[in-house]
């Protein structure tokens, strides 16, 4: 009976081994699976040089990846006194606000350390001060704010909201968004490049007309 005992005992324990390294390659399997559609889809992103159609298309794919109920974009002015929203998905007329960064705790602590924000109770939370207030209409209950960071600064961020319900966000959507966010970066400054070599060559171009 003890050696009965003992062998059901060692195969119990090899099931539960191979059902938690069943569950860890199932779970391997949907991070994997989750980064390469999110990947497609900054690459889609990446494909436009219109800055507007870049952050509009952000915002949309921030709404449908991540089931969020709304996404706005911000992006911040160079001394970092506040953000304007540049766009959002789906269209709740946000559009133009301006964000006060400076004297805003939650926003300067976003732009000191450079990493996502996640605040579960958004009507409560006294370090948005301000953007509260602004924002008090769109009965946004839990928000994640990502930082979207250039090569060599911090160029804005876009939300994650959730309206009229609270939500955790998890550790593996705040790693996916963050990976999001770095295509997202390199978009608005390929799109700003090109913006600032289009114009540059319209100038030449009429020096050029005005000379003949």
């Amino acid at each position: 009976l003890r050696a009965l005992s003992s062998q059901l005992s060692v195969a119990l324990e090899n099931s539960r081994l191979f059902s938690e390294a069943e569950q860890k390659t199932i779970d391997i399997e949907h991070k994997a699976n989750s980064l390469a559609t999110l990947q497609e889809l900054a690459l889609t992103i990446n494909s436009s040089l219109k800055l507007d159609e870049i952050l509009t298309k952000t915002c949309q794919t921030a709404v449908e990846f991540f089931h969020a109920d709304h996404s706005g974009l911000v992006l911040f002015d160079v001394d970092f006194v506040q953000g304007t929203i540049e766009a959002e998905y789906p269209k709740l007329d946000t559009r133009g606000l301006k964000i006060p960064l400076r004297g805003i705790p939650a926003e300067e602590k976003l732009i000191e350390i450079h990493q996502p924000l996640a605040i579960y109770d958004f009507q409560s939370e006294e370090t948005l001060g301000a953007v509260r207030d602004i924002l008090s209409n769109l009965n946004i209950q839990s928000v994640l704010i990502v930082p979207v960071i250039g090569k060599d600064r911090l160029l804005g961020s876009f939300s994650l909201d959730a309206i009229k319900h609270q939500r955790h966000f998890t550790e593996e959507e705040i790693t996916l968004c963050k990976t999001f966010a770095d295509q997202v970066a390199v978009a608005i400054e390929n799109a700003r490049l090109f913006s600032t070599l289009e114009r540059t060559s319209n100038h030449l171009e009429g020096l050029i007309a005005s000379s003949l």
